[in-house]
């Protein structure tokens, strides 16, 4: 657009695009070698959580649709505003996962502000390229980038050896 949107611009183009997401995502499948790799982290014993922009009311129904629901110690969706960014929320999340010490997580995520959202909460970070950045976009933040989710949990696990 060549300028930042307006509050009103910004609101409208987050509803619109909430609600096709909302609308598309029960018919999209999960990643491949998600399921998989969600089974064999339970199976280990190892936690994760879910920290998401998608609004909680939507995100929390979408996560048992999938059947995911029990891989995840806490899954929080965005309960205000969007705008308000990723840090914020993942502060939050982070500090709801008692007795875990944010050195001790890496956030896996597939857009810039993961990585920024995981620094600000002290957490460490790796950015999967099959999202919607490209990989030359996500290796900018520093961070490993890695292009399977199977991948992504390898390199999670070698950043809290």
């Amino acid at each position: 657009m060549g300028r930042l949107p307006s509050e009103e611009e910004w609101l409208a183009m987050d509803e619109a695009f909430h609600r096709h997401y909302a609308a598309h995502a029960v018919d999209a499948a999960l990643a491949e070698g998600a399921r998989q790799l969600l089974e064999e982290r339970l199976a280990a014993g190892r936690t994760q959580s879910l920290c998401s922009l998608a609004p909680h009311e939507q995100l929390i129904p979408l996560v048992r649709t999938y059947g995911i629901d029990r891989h995840f110690v806490r899954v929080d969706g965005r309960t205000g505003r969007s705008d308000q960014g990723k840090a914020r929320q993942m502060v939050r999340h982070l500090a709801a996962l008692e007795g875990i010490s944010p050195e001790r997580i890496v956030v896996v995520g597939d857009a810039l502000d993961d990585a920024s959202a995981a620094a600000h909460a002290g957490a460490k970070a790796v950015l999967y390229s099959g999202g919607s950045h490209s990989r030359a976009s996500l290796a900018s933040a520093g961070v490993p980038v890695a292009d399977t989710l199977a991948e992504a949990v390898e390199a999670a696990d070698q950043l809290v050896v």
